[in-house]
């Protein structure tokens, strides 16, 4: 083309433009909610993956080793032993005759649970005190594992605590 000079049909055929993809709207295309399910789904997924991981490393696998009726009441016993030099901060009894223990079992391994609950869901010892009773309880001698729960039924009352804990009460 001269400048100047109207297009001629060579011209124009050379110029075309080339066939372009359709436009991004007319493309089929995940939806930005979809793309953060799947995006939140693989982190979570990487982040279970990486917890199992940790569990598997943190604790071995235990080989339980039967537990006859005779060491599994010794355990016991040195348990509570255990739990009375364990004293609630705001009373001078220990939480064994507070009567903050609900129960104790010793089953193979030997593991030990505890079933224990506090003086009230406010205590603010709620923290410590369950602590404290799965690391000295885990620390009986021949114990390899240790659970403690929580339980608030029933609920507990100072009729619970042992008469020796009353009398030091004054109740």
């Amino acid at each position: 083309m001269v400048s100047g000079q109207p297009y001629s049909s060579q011209d124009l055929q050379r110029t075309a433009p080339t066939p372009r993809p359709p436009p991004a709207a007319a493309r089929p295309r995940p939806t930005l909610k979809a793309d953060t399910e799947a995006k939140a789904e693989e982190a979570e997924q990487a982040e279970v993956t990486a917890l199992e991981a940790e569990a598997e490393e943190a604790s071995p696998p235990i080989d339980l080793v039967p537990v006859s009726d005779e060491d599994a009441e010794r355990i016991e016993s040195e348990v509570v032993t255990t739990l009375k030099t364990i004293f609630d901060p705001e009373i001078p009894v220990d939480i064994y005759e507070l009567g903050l223990i609900y129960e104790i079992n010793v089953t193979d391994g030997p593991s030990v649970s505890v079933q224990m609950t506090l003086t009230s869901p406010n205590c603010p010892a709620a923290q410590s005190l369950p602590a404290e009773v799965k690391q000295k309880a885990g620390a009986v001698g021949g114990v390899v594992q240790c659970s403690v729960d929580i339980v608030w039924e029933p609920a507990w009352t100072p009729e619970m605590m042992s008469e020796e804990a009353q009398l030091e009460l004054n109740l």
